[in-house]
């Protein structure tokens, strides 16, 4: 689906809307929603991330954009964000097989639930379903610990080993 995660409430954040509200929880106080231009930094942070882990940089870094590798393909990274719909998958395999050269197979859910379902127990974490179902824990777990880290409990507590300031005590474990 063309979505991100949103702060407008029930507004799904389409890549291609930009909007302003007031919210009542943040005292009604204006917040401008660029979607456009989220999405394509969005888009250079992923791409930057990918590298890192592919193992093109030594150290990750926060806030830093690959706009080398995106720069030649913006343009046509633009038109699919930009573009009014609500399903961008066709244009987004489109562009991936424009840039490898080889045709993109459609998603089939069943072939993947199949694949998970029939695995014996400790083969399904290396299934297609398994290794995002562990993928998506590990950037849960990321997220949760990252609020946890910042004082703020709303988010729950996080499993993973936290990295604490050097003016607080550093738990083994929070549960």
């Amino acid at each position: 689906m063309n979505l991100g995660h949103g702060r407008a409430g029930h507004l799904p954040d389409y890549s291609f809307m930009k909007y302003r509200y007031m919210p009542a929880w943040g005292e009604y106080r204006e917040i401008i929603k660029d979607n456009p231009s989220n999405y394509r930094k969005a888009f250079c942070q992923m791409v930057y991330a990918m590298r890192y882990i592919r193992g093109d940089y030594e150290e990750f870094e926060r806030e830093r954009y690959d706009t080398e590798k995106t720069g030649p393909h913006i343009d046509r990274i633009g038109e699919i964000i930009d573009k009014r719909q609500l399903l961008a998958s066709d244009d987004w395999k489109s562009f991936g097989e424009e840039l490898s050269g080889s045709e993109i197979d459609d998603f089939d859910l069943n072939k993947y639930q199949d694949e998970y379902i029939k695995a014996p127990r400790e083969e399904k974490p290396q299934t297609f379903i398994g290794r995002f179902i562990t993928g998506a824990l590990a950037q849960k777990g990321m997220v949760t610990n990252e609020i946890f880290n910042s004082g703020n409990i709303l988010a729950g507590f996080s499993k993973i080993k936290v990295e604490k300031k050097e003016t607080e005590q550093k738990p083994e474990e929070t549960a």
